[in-house]
C-alpha cells in the first residue's frame, strides 16, 4: 500500500506514469490514424462512454423533434440520471442533451426504448453501427454503459466511435455545451474538460468500479482535431490534456498555392491553367505529400477569363479529404 501511494505522488509530480493506467490511444481523425498508444485494441469495460454510441444511433434513427413518453420503466434506474418523470414527454434532442450532458442512464433507456420500440433491438443497431464503422472488439448489451459481461470495447474503437460522432452536426454542437436548461430541468457536462482547456470540442466521461476512469475527449487547433482516449486511467483530466497538446503542438496552419491545367477548345491556347489557393492545418513534411484531384468538365470550349471558377479541387492527405476548394483560372487575356 505503502508502494503504491509512492508510486502515485511520483506519478503527480513527474507526469510520469502510474501503476493502474489502462490502454490508451490517440488518434487522428483527418488520416484515420493512430498517433501513439499502448494496448489499443485491448478490450475492455467502457462505462458511459458507451452513450456515444447510443447518441449516435438516435440521431440517425430518429428526427429531434420527435417526442418520447417516458415510461415507468426508464426512470429510478441505477447509476447517472437527468431524472426524468414518468408520463412526461421529452423531444429526442432533450434527450440527447440528458445523455449526453447528464450521462443519463434514463434518458438513455427512453431513446432506446422510444425510438427502438424496445430496447433489446436498439442495442441491435448499436452492434450494427459499431460492425459498420469498423469497431472491431465492440459489443454492446445495452445502450447505459451499465456493466455487462460482454459490453466493451478497445480504446482504438472508441476513438473510431469519437470520430463519426463528431461528424453529425447535432451531436457535435451537443458535446459542446456547457449547460443546457429546458422545462425546469438544469444540465451540467460532466465533462470538466470544457472548463480546463479552450480547444476541448467535446467529450464523454465514464465510470464503472469494475472498468474504472474512462475518457473520451477531442481538441481542435487551426481546424485539425484530435481524439484521445483512456480507459481505466486516474488523472484522465491532464493526461488527456498532455496528450493532445504534444499532439497538436506539431501543427501549423500552412498557406500556399498549387496549379493544374484543363485541355481548352477553341482557345487562343490549348490549356488554361487553375490555381488553388490553401490555407490547412499540417504537421512538419505534410504539406509535400498532398495529391490533388480535380471535379471539372473533361475540358472547355473557350479560354474562361482570369478569376472565374470552372470546378472544385479536392485536397488529399494520405488519400483523404483534408479540404475542397475552388479551382479558379489563371489565364491571361487574350493577345490582339
Amino acid at each position: 500500500m505503502r508502494f503504491a501511494a509512492f508510486c502515485l505522488v511520483l506519478g503527480l509530480l513527474f507526469g510520469i506514469p502510474v501503476f493502474g493506467d489502462g490502454p490508451y490511444v490517440v488518434y487522428d481523425p483527418l488520416t484515420h490514424r493512430v498517433v501513439e498508444g499502448d494496448r489499443q485494441e485491448e478490450w475492455r469495460l467502457i462505462a458511459s462512454t458507451t452513450k456515444l454510441m447510443t447518441a449516435l444511433v438516435a440521431v440517425e434513427r430518429a428526427d429531434l423533434w420527435r417526442e418520447i413518453e417516458i415510461l415507468p420503466e426508464y426512470v429510478g434506474v441505477e447509476g447517472s440520471r437527468m431524472y426524468l418523470k414518468a408520463g412526461e414527454k421529452r423531444t429526442v434532442e432533450e434527450l440527447l442533451y440528458g445523455l449526453l450532458l447528464s450521462s443519463g442512464n434514463d434518458a438513455a433507456l427512453a431513446l432506446a426504448g422510444g425510438i427502438g420500440g424496445s430496447v433489446g433491438r436498439f442495442v441491435w443497431w448499436m452492434n450494427q453501427t459499431a460492425a459498420s464503422l469498423g469497431m472491431e472488439t465492440a459489443c454492446f448489451e445495452n445502450p447505459t454503459g451499465l456493466d455487462g459481461e460482454d459490453h466493451g470495447a478497445s480504446a482504438k474503437d472508441l476513438a473510431i466511435l469519437m470520430e463519426a460522432v463528431l461528424r453529425e452536426e447535432t451531436l457535435a454542437k451537443i458535446l459542446t455545451a456547457q449547460y443546457r436548461s429546458f422545462d425546469g430541468y438544469v444540465l451540467k457536462n460532466h465533462n470538466k474538460l470544457l472548463w480546463m482547456h479552450g480547444e476541448c470540442i467535446g467529450g464523454k466521461t465514464g465510470f464503472t468500479k469494475a472498468a474504472g476512469r474512462c475518457l473520451v475527449s477531442a481538441f481542435e487547433r487551426f481546424g485539425r482535431r484530435v481524439v484521445v482516449v483512456t480507459l481505466d486511467t486516474p488523472g484522465d483530466w491532464n493526461r488527456h490534456i498532455s496528450l493532445a497538446e504534444a499532439y497538436l503542438d506539431g501543427v501549423t496552419s500552412v498557406t500556399g498555392r498549387a496549379t493544374l491545367t484543363l485541355p481548352v477548345v477553341n482557345g487562343w491556347e490549348d490549356t488554361v491553367t487553375l490555381g488553388v489557393d490553401y490555407t490547412l492545418p499540417l504537421l512538419a513534411g505534410e504539406e509535400e505529400t498532398l495529391t490533388f484531384r480535380l471535379y471539372a468538365p473533361h475540358f472547355l470550349y473557350e479560354m474562361p477569363p482570369a478569376g472565374e471558377t470552372v470546378g472544385e479541387v479536392e485536397i488529399l492527405l494520405e488519400g483523404h479529404v483534408a479540404g475542397r476548394i475552388p479551382a479558379v483560372a489563371l489565364g491571361r487575356e487574350k493577345v490582339q
